[in-house]
């Protein structure tokens, strides 16, 4: 087999993606690039695809797949075909996931549904019926159990990503700001347990999700006790701020790692509440902006806990605004705690 034959192209239609002119209606993540379906023809020889789309849809088992979706993922590989099969299809799913992320303070969570391959997950609703057990006169009722809304890639969208962590988390995984390589894996794989835990219709998982993110990006295998590190962690980013203070953070904090512990050792779900995974989106959408902010302060794990390690000296010896911190860390309440 020739080298060009170990070549593939994979295309996966994509529902509720809409990319407009803002984003020139193509947008990649970083392995993938999502492509509006009118574009498609127009840079197919840019993506891969040796034949134009029109011959393509004169087969009767590509017509449908070229028209179902108004977008699409497109990801090259090389191997044989089911190693491309299998590998391809898992950053298009991955990808997705991470596309997702940039919702994170830019919907509620009410309003974010999944984006998937066409054809994945159905749209979600159940039909019931509530009835009299004497007589089983009642109503057939019909409830939608996860948000429907689309995805739009629009001006708005793209102003929004520009400004916050979205747009600066692509530059390093895409190797175009510069960290340490596993720093980049581990931004990328805790980005990715962000997004499933922004998509998700479930709160539990949501919430356990956000705070394994926390984990993962703010402490190391350290042994003591986690409870009071990880608040260290996000108060060396975020304590500065007079809402730190104010609002209890270091409690709240505390509080849900507690919860999350009971959640994941002992199942108790009733009590975690919309009010903790509202909190909890907060400090990551927070703690994510800081880090891929400051790449150069942040360029490894071992340089933030560094970092956080001389913000607690400081602050034993008493100085009320330790001097390691930059002056561009932010703090903002566009994802609010919901006390």
């Amino acid at each position: 087999m020739s080298d060009s034959d170990k070549r593939w192209v994979l295309i996966v239609p994509v529902d509720q993606l809409y990319l407009t002119e803002a984003v020139d209606r193509e947008f990649r993540v970083d392995r993938v690039r999502f492509v509006d379906r009118d574009k498609l023809p127009y840079v197919r020889k840019k993506l891969g695809l040796g034949v134009r789309v029109s011959e393509l849809k004169k087969h009767p088992w590509s017509k449908e797949l070229f028209e179902r979706s108004p977008a699409f993922a497109i990801v090259r590989g090389s191997g044989t075909q089911e190693e491309v099969e299998q590998q391809c299809l898992g950053l298009v799913r991955e990808e997705l996931i991470l596309l997702s992320l940039s919702q994170l303070g830019y919907s509620r969570r009410k309003q974010i549904g999944p984006v998937v391959p066409a054809g994945e997950v159905s749209h979600a609703s159940m039909h019931y019926l509530l009835a009299r057990s004497q007589d089983m006169t009642g109503r057939l009722k019909w409830q939608r159990t996860a948000p429907l809304a689309p995805m739009d890639l629009d001006g708005r969208w793209k102003d929004y990503q520009d400004d916050g962590f979205f747009t600066k988390l692509l530059k390093i995984l895409r190797r175009e700001t510069k960290v340490r390589g596993d720093w980049r894996k581990e931004l990328r794989r805790a980005s990715v347990m962000v997004g499933e835990s922004v998509s998700s219709n479930d709160p539990f998982k949501s919430f356990l999700w956000n705070i394994v993110a926390l984990e993962m990006l703010l402490t190391k295998d350290e042994k003591g006790q986690m409870l009071d590190i990880l608040p260290k962690r996000v108060g060396a980013l975020l304590d500065w701020s007079d809402y730190w203070e104010a609002d209890n953070y270091h409690e709240r904090l505390e509080n849900a790692y507690k919860k999350r512990n009971a959640l994941l050792h002992q199942g108790k779900r009733d009590e975690v509440t919309n009010q903790d995974l509202a909190f909890t989106d907060h400090i990551l959408f927070n703690v994510l902006t800081n880090l891929v902010s400051n790449p150069k302060l942040f360029s490894s794990k071992d340089a933030f806990v560094e970092f956080s390690e001389k913000v607690e000296a400081q602050r034993t010896l008493g100085v009320e605004r330790p001097r390691v911190r930059p002056r561009g860390l932010m703090f903002s309440r566009s994802v609010k705690p919901d006390f």
